[in-house]
């Protein structure tokens, strides 16, 4: 986890715990407030992190160089996504220095960043920024959450900033990265001037970006699902709220995304499977890639108790359609065409 939002104008970065929600949600806060001026000024450009495991803060930095060098001109407010960077790419970039990262913000912009994380505050020391940071529950942040309750799996909590209360809010959308998400984008419009009603106002209206825990239908009597995760870290984030829910059942269809992915990262994919209560693996979406590694869906099904291979999108929705129950979550998960699976799954729905 590093920063991964840079506004234009306003020259803001920031780090939080998925993309683009956070983004989205600052977006809605800016048209939430009665400053008009906001919504001409600030670009949001984001990055998607390397397909493989990144230990190294400066390689990741040098990804955030690259992006800022191509996206440094004015633009209306809205979320642009910057092609997704290889570990092949990665490593050939020269890594810079925190230093120069932190230079692209200029003096009287912020760095906002996750207090919580430590391989972001690591990759931040010695900046020459303002920094500003956000955490669920730690004191010393900038920004942090007070009195969070849960009510059928949605959060509500205060926003506090250096002592004060600056909002209330109640989010429509479930999961403790969902409220990292909404401290990061409160943190970022309190520094924009915005007011903590605008910030109120439009964290009551985000429902949540499309494909993040997107709800598509009903099928016999289970909710039907689908969302773009497709990381070890963002489907046990995903997964654990989806448990914390109150449905009967939590049956997940996963499809992986990429061999190399499924390869570098089958221990993660195996342990965080497990949470569901059934598991159904649709063959490895290649994308780019072609299988030089002879793997396969398959494996992670064979080491995930009640795990279960569908080598076709078909044989996914027939599955589906035979498990489900009044009562169940249905996901379909990933970011290929996985969610194709659920929708004929509603189709099938008399």
């Amino acid at each position: 986890p590093i920063p991964e939002i840079l506004f234009d104008s306003s020259r803001i970065a920031t780090s939080s715990a998925s993309m683009p929600d956070c983004a989205l949600i600052l977006i809605e806060l800016i048209s939430s407030c009665e400053m008009p001026e906001l919504g001409s000024k600030v670009m949001i450009v984001y990055f998607e992190p390397s397909d493989m495991p990144q230990p190294n803060k400066s390689a990741a930095l040098a990804d955030i160089s690259r992006v800022a060098d191509s996206r440094m001109e004015s633009a209306p407010a809205s979320c642009k996504r910057s092609a997704p960077f290889s570990e092949k790419s990665t490593t050939k970039v020269p890594a810079p220095q925190t230093s120069e990262f932190a230079a692209r913000v200029p003096e009287y912009g912020y760095v906002v960043a996750n207090h919580d994380d430590a391989n972001t505050m690591d990759a931040l020391k010695g900046i020459d920024r303002p920094l500003f940071t956000f955490s669920l529950d730690q004191e010393q942040a900038d920004c942090r959450a007070r009195d969070l309750t849960w009510d059928k799996g949605l959060p509500t909590f205060d926003v506090i900033i250096r002592g004060s209360t600056y909002a209330h809010v109640t989010l429509h959308v479930g999961g403790e990265h969902n409220v990292r998400n909404a401290l990061a984008a409160a943190a970022a419009a309190y520094i924009l001037g915005v007011p903590g009603s605008a910030v109120e106002k439009g964290l009551d209206g985000f429902t949540g970006a499309g494909r993040r825990f997107e709800k598509k239908g009903q099928f016999h009597g289970a909710m039907v699902y689908d969302d773009y995760a497709h990381h070890p870290q963002e489907l046990r984030a995903l997964l654990t709220m989806a448990k914390g829910l109150g449905f009967k059942r939590v049956i997940a269809a996963f499809q992986p995304h990429t061999y190399s992915r499924t390869h570098e990262l089958f221990r993660d994919f195996v342990d965080v499977l497990k949470l569901p209560d059934k598991t159904i693996l649709a063959e490895i979406y290649a994308a780019r890639e072609q299988n030089t590694l002879g793997i396969s869906s398959a494996d992670l099904a064979r080491e995930i108790p009640g795990g279960e291979f569908c080598p076709t999108l078909a044989d996914v929705t027939e599955r589906l359609a035979q498990l489900a129950q009044p009562g169940d979550l249905i996901l379909t998960v990933g970011a290929g065409d996985i969610y194709l699976a659920g929708e004929a799954l509603l189709k099938r729905e008399p």
